[in-house]
């Protein structure tokens, strides 16, 4: 199930308000002033998602009104309509109506007595007899108690009983031990399905070593049946899970819940879980977030400005008290974004301690920057706009923002030519793009490699680290000749754009000019494949680490080095070494370190920190045709 909208009128503090299109965004934010109705929302969320008879909450509606109402508007998958679908006809003897969006309506009397208004469809899916013979998603309710640990509850596990709120106290440290020793169960099996490529537990693991620094190892049996021991490992020896830190077993807590919805496939809905956590904890977990977006649905009540900011404006929900017409406002652009956060009563220069915005394509620019300029990116408030394609779109709105704030944006270079890249940075001033294919593609750089494989106990030299690159890369020019034709093709026989204003007639119009498109590059395939292999070989003894896909070559080079269990871990070691050591930081990272600097400091701070950097590589680099 995927919620796509929900109605509130008359509800405990909310006069009415409507979220809409909560199924096209990463994740929701509901944030806003104590007794706006964020947690009301929640709790009107769990009521209609409710199955069997409820016992009357006459507190429920909102004072001097006769009832409440809340529509929710959602949508099931497949399967779930297949089952729901048998069951449907086992009882109505009919099949059961396919449609996008499902619509359910509860109403709530003053006595408190609840009441549905459902299609068969709909009574179908929340009919207690077909839930207990039929595992479904469940809508999840998740708070932060005050030692920072994660208390739950079920949307269908309670027996009908509608909770005030969120559950007060603590749950044990065993509790978070038995639901980490129920997902790597979970993981286990689902990884035995799927050949051990879905790893639920290894993930949550990844995630948090990332954020704290710490190894979260697998469960151990102990004493009798069932009992088991969770440890983590530090530098200084290992400990139980349960001498975490608040903080660092609220974020434990959190992501152990994120995984296990994303493996369910429920909606999660989490109630200022920033408590108890460091801003880099609650960023952890918005990445993490972020990356189950396509597996889990879920929606978060906040008042953290960071977890506000980090967000795009289409995805925050600004709850208003008052008479205010609809009291769930939408951030709609930077600028009303920057409102909200003011409302939390933050100035916007303050939340970026006076620096400014640097808007990339998605989580792992960030997440490499970060590393690689911790200092510079602590000043500098970094929007994930999805694809380079909105990140042009974001440099246009924010050329009109009358905001004072420096900004700056950057985009991978791709396989863009020198034309392709010189327009861009006509058009768009503020715009930096890497000289290479993607951030990656700076760390095939000699010197860093062999900085990095001395730091290991193998020492390289410049020639030896070159020769390990190309013979990384050259293997590789095939997929770049591929890569290049498909983009060629492309561009001369482009598809046209989808336009729903005729209905019928203009699909099959569409359709039949795909289809003339897509014959026309099948027929060029050859003619087009002969000029672009002539251009890679012309252009590949001095571009191949600029056209070559960098994690095809890190891949490469991590499987002839064979120091490295993945090739993530031997990127991971090339950026903490880019980052510690200006030394051997590759040119262009450096440079594009020093416009940050200046965008954000102005010219003179730019040439002081420019020509300290060259002083600094003209007395410990050595020159390479490769660094260049």
């Amino acid at each position: 199930m995927r919620i796509s909208e929900i109605v509130v009128t008359d509800f405990k503090a909310i006069r009415h308000a409507k979220l809409t299109e909560l199924d096209t965004q990463p994740y929701t934010l509901i944030t806003g002033q104590n007794g706006a109705g964020k947690t009301a929302m929640f709790q009107a969320l769990h009521l209609i998602t409710r199955a069997g008879q409820l016992q009357p909450r006459p507190e429920l509606v909102r004072l001097g009104q006769d009832r409440a109402e809340i529509e929710l508007s959602f949508s099931l998958s497949d399967e779930e309509f297949h089952r729901v679908n048998l069951h449907h006809r086992s009882v109505f003897g009919r099949s059961a109506e396919r449609m996008d969006r499902y619509r359910r309506v509860a109403q709530v009397d003053k006595a408190g007595k609840v009441s549905f208004s459902d299609s068969s469809v709909v009574a179908t899916f929340f009919d207690p007899v077909f839930r207990a013979g039929n595992s479904f998603p469940d809508i999840t309710l998740l708070g932060a108690a005050e030692d920072g640990r994660v208390g739950a509850t079920s949307a269908y596990g309670s027996a009908g009983v509608l909770p005030g709120g969120f559950p007060p106290g603590s749950p044990a440290a065993d509790d978070l031990t038995r639901r980490l020793t129920a997902l790597d169960y979970c993981s286990l099996v689902k990884a035995r399905h799927s050949g051990g490529l879905d790893d639920a537990y290894e993930q949550l693991a990844a995630t948090f070593r990332e954020a704290t620094g710490k190894t979260l190892l697998r469960p151990q049996p102990i004493g009798g049946f069932g009992a088991t021991r969770i440890e983590v490992a530090t530098v200084d020896g290992r400990h139980p899970v349960s001498e975490l830190s608040s903080g660092e077993a609220g974020l434990l807590g959190l992501l152990c819940a994120l995984h296990q919805s994303a493996h369910d496939g429920s909606v999660l809905l989490l109630d200022e879980p920033e408590q108890h956590l460091h801003p880099a904890l609650q960023m952890a977990f918005l990445r993490a977030v972020r990356s189950r977006a396509r597996r889990t649905q879920t929606m978060i009540v906040t008042h953290s400005v960071k977890i506000v900011a980090a967000a795009h404006p289409s995805q925050v929900y600004q709850m208003l008290g008052g008479e205010a017409t609809d009291q769930a406002r939408r951030a709609a652009s930077v600028s009303s974004l920057a409102g909200v956060i003011a409302d939390m009563g933050v100035d916007e220069a303050d939340l970026l301690l006076k620096g400014g915005r640097l808007v990339v394509e998605g989580d792992r620019d960030e997440d490499y920057l970060e590393r690689l300029f911790p200092e510079e990116l602590e000043n500098v408030h970094v929007i994930k706009a999805g694809s380079s394609g909105q990140v042009l779109a974001r440099h246009r709105m924010l050329t009109d923002d009358l905001s004072s704030l420096p900004w700056m944006c950057l985009i991978d270079r791709d396989l863009m030519s020198d034309t392709q890249v010189q327009k861009h940075q006509r058009d768009y001033p503020n715009l930096h793009i890497w000289p290479r294919r993607a951030l990656e593609s700076m760390l095939l750089d000699p010197p860093l490699v062999a900085a990095v494989l001395g730091s290991l106990g193998r020492p390289t030299s410049l020639d030896e680290a070159e020769a390990l690159l190309r013979a990384a890369v050259d293997p590789l020019a095939d997929d770049v000749v591929t890569d290049m034709l498909a983009g060629e093709l492309a561009n001369r026989f482009p598809l046209p754009r989808p336009d729903k204003r005729d209905g019928i007639r203009g699909l099959k119009e569409q359709y039949a000019a795909s289809a003339r498109a897509m014959k026309a590059r099948s027929e060029a395939v050859d003619a087009v494949h002969q000029e672009v292999s002539a251009q890679v070989r012309e252009r590949w003894e001095r571009d191949r680490f600029v056209l070559v896909d960098p994690k095809k070559a890190l891949g490469a080079l991590a499987r002839e080095l064979n120091l490295f269990r993945k090739a993530q871990d031997l990127t991971n070691a090339l950026i903490a070494s880019a980052g510690a050591d200006p030394a051997v930081r590759p040119r262009p990272l450096e440079e594009f370190r020093l416009r940050l600097v200046r965008a954000l400091e102005g010219p003179l701070q730019y040439a002081t920190e420019s020509n300290r950097n060259h002083t600094k590589q003209l007395s410990s680099a050595p020159s390479s045709a490769v660094t260049k």
